[in-house]
């Protein structure tokens, strides 16, 4: 006889998800095995469910491909903008700073 053993995805299953699986099992007595397989069948039940799992399941693996060449560019870019964003923002920081140490310079002995 065949071994149908299923794990789960440590890189999909949280530890929080883990947590909750274990509260839930725990809480109605029900093993892991069990309760995960009625809710794959529940899933497996219905086309509009199946359609929108394996839609999530593609874009889970789409999100864990490593960049390409052209995103890392694209990336590359976005970050020497958000740098280029911070040096001014870290400019018009220091001399409102200055200015306010100025205003309050000028204004100390009226």
């Amino acid at each position: 006889m065949a071994n149908n053993t299923v794990s789960l995805s440590r890189r999909v299953f949280s530890d929080e998800d883990m947590d909750k699986l274990r509260v839930i099992c725990d809480e109605h007595k029900f093993g892991y095995a069990l309760f995960c397989g009625v809710v794959v069948s529940d899933v497996l039940s219905n086309e509009e469910s199946i359609e929108k799992y394996i839609n999530l399941a593609q874009q889970f693996e789409d999100d864990q491909a490593p960049a390409t060449i052209a995103e890392m560019k694209m990336l590359k870019v976005q970050l020497r903008q958000y740098e280029e964003e911070l040096a001014q923002l870290r400019a018009f920081k220091e001399t409102a700073l200055n200015d306010v140490a100025e205003y309050r310079n000028n204004n100390a002995y009226r």
